[in-house]
């Protein structure tokens, strides 16, 4: 399998994942039956936030920073830090100095079967 190396550049964009998913829902409406799905999305994506948050892992961080699920990353926000958002690219361009496609570190599994 052939590998092709990605610049960082492309991985370090930032997107405003709760006005994505906002536009998504409001304004198509050949979109309807996204709506449950993209909230469960969104759920979940907060759920990610609060345990990053509470493990203290940068990396995973840095991601929900670029992803602007915390207030603070958010531009829009009162709270909006910029330091916050070059902390996360600094973060995370070390994580994807090197990382190529296709990904094929599989993930680990516990003795009883579970990820």
């Amino acid at each position: 399998m052939k590998k092709t190396k990605i610049k960082n550049e492309k991985l370090l964009w930032k997107c405003h994942t709760p006005n994505l998913v906002k536009e998504i829902i409001n304004n198509n409406a050949s979109m309807w039956m996204m709506h449950r799905p993209l909230q469960i999305l969104t759920m979940y994506l907060e759920l990610i936030a609060a345990i990053a948050a509470d493990i203290g892992n940068d990396d995973i961080k840095a991601i929900c920073v670029m992803l602007t699920l915390y207030e603070g990353s958010d531009p829009e926000s009162k709270e909006f830090d910029p330091k916050m958002t070059e902390w996360a690219r600094k973060t995370l361009s070390k994580r994807v100095k090197n990382l190529s496609r296709p990904i094929t570190k599989k993930a680990n599994k516990t003795k009883d079967g579970r990820l």
